[in-house]
């Protein structure tokens, strides 16, 4: 009977507990995956909130500083417990140094291609302006400062 539980809880795609009276007495491949502390015979971590008996709670606990989403169902002292990742909606440093490094690699792509793209403009612009000289220059910026690099220069000029 113990292994027809045992490859029931197994077949949930979240991690499951059996306990009873604190103690572990049955766990699933995925909640060892999540938690490898939880052993058959051993303690429940304190961490896990229970509900009263004959009661249902949801909720999130803390444990090893990682976050789990659980719903707890209690029949006298025995409950069951099912529990996944909690999501995570901020970024780690990690991820956010990631994105910062390619969000850069894409600006200095667009620099290096807007900056042949400026010199073209410029040459085709020019050459407009020797066959038609009532064209005149293009007016400049009000707010086009003097000391502009050359880049930003050509980027305002298309």
């Amino acid at each position: 009977m113990l292994d027809s539980i045992q490859s029931l809880l197994d077949a949930f795609p979240e991690g499951v507990v059996q306990a009873h009276a604190g103690y572990v007495l049955a766990v699933n491949e995925k909640a060892r995956q999540y938690l490898p502390q939880l052993e058959p015979g051993g303690p429940l971590p304190a961490e896990i909130p229970l509900p009263p008996p004959g009661e249902t709670e949801t909720g999130t606990f803390t444990l090893n500083g990682r976050s789990y989403s659980c719903s707890c169902k209690a029949v006298g002292e025995e409950y069951i417990l099912l529990f996944r990742p909690a999501a995570r909606s901020a970024l780690e440093s990690w991820q956010m140094d990631g994105i910062l490094r390619q969000l850069r690699e894409v600006l200095r792509d667009m620099l290096v291609e807007f900056d042949g793209k400026a010199e073209q403009t410029g040459q085709a612009l020019a050459s407009i302006q020797e066959q038609d000289p009532l064209s005149g220059s293009l007016p400049k910026r009000p707010d086009q400062d003097a000391q502009e690099s050359d880049t930003w220069k050509k980027l305002l000029s298309m």
